[in-house]
């Protein structure tokens, strides 16, 4: 699963992105769901086609509040010194470093979660 890779770039450069676990979720859910039209077809001239008769998870995204996706760790890289902000992010695949994407396949189980579900999200 593509989301899932991102997941442990995510887990392991918890600085690195501007928006958090509850943000993968979401678009999973949303990609799963059917209910956009952003993740229809296999380029932009097929998803064009749906504009008008669907919606775009980006923009419910952003009437929902973006604050809720916002990654409070995250640091601006082009703002440290002595850092190349485009250099290249690597994942430590030793099964000991992989973590286990549990806020998504664990999410309808509120014990195992550490924010409210569903969450406050364009649902």
């Amino acid at each position: 699963m593509w989301i899932d890779c991102v997941h442990q770039l995510l887990k392991q450069h918890p600085t690195a992105f501007q928006y958090n676990e509850k943000f993968l979720v979401c678009v999973l859910d949303n990609l799963y769901s059917g209910k956009s039209g952003t993740f229809y077809g296999n380029c932009k001239n097929e998803r064009d086609g749906w504009k008008g008769r669907s919606f775009s998870v980006w923009e419910l995204a952003y009437e929902s509040g973006l604050e809720q996706f916002e990654n409070k760790n995250y640091v601006d890289r082009e703002a440290l010194v002595g850092v190349r902000p485009e250099a290249e992010l690597t994942v430590n695949c030793n099964p000991k470093n992989l973590v286990f994407f549990g806020s998504y396949f664990n999410r309808f189980d509120s014990s195992l979660l550490d924010y409210d579900f569903p969450p406050k999200t364009f649902f």
